[in-house]
């Protein structure tokens, strides 16, 4: 396996860590006494897991580390971190007064 690759893994393993302290977070806007800590862990770890998007792209076209592994791997990971995102913004119960437009 690449760098590259181990990158997308990375970003792969960060999704769950990165849900965790999102979803709750969003449990303690919802009881009214938000814990700002988990929603800073939780930003930061989505942008490390962005960032790991970056660095595995310019490391597989600089170092030509393409693989077929790589290029299946990359975009699940993805739309693994983007689609849980989505998820806990619309799932999660954020109080009376978030809303998202339509």
């Amino acid at each position: 396996m690449t760098a590259a690759t181990y990158l997308t893994l990375l970003r792969t393993i960060l999704v769950p860590v990165f849900a965790v302290p999102a979803v709750f977070y969003g449990i303690s806007v919802k009881s009214g006494d938000p814990n700002e800590s988990l929603h800073w862990l939780a930003v930061g770890i989505f942008f490390v897991a962005a960032m790991t998007d970056y660095a595995d792209g310019v490391i597989a076209r600089r170092y030509n580390q393409r693989t077929p592994l790589g290029a299946f791997l990359d975009p699940f990971a993805d739309k693994l971190l983007i689609l849980t995102a989505i998820m806990i913004l619309f799932l999660l119960p954020w109080g009376e007064n978030w809303k998202i437009p339509a």
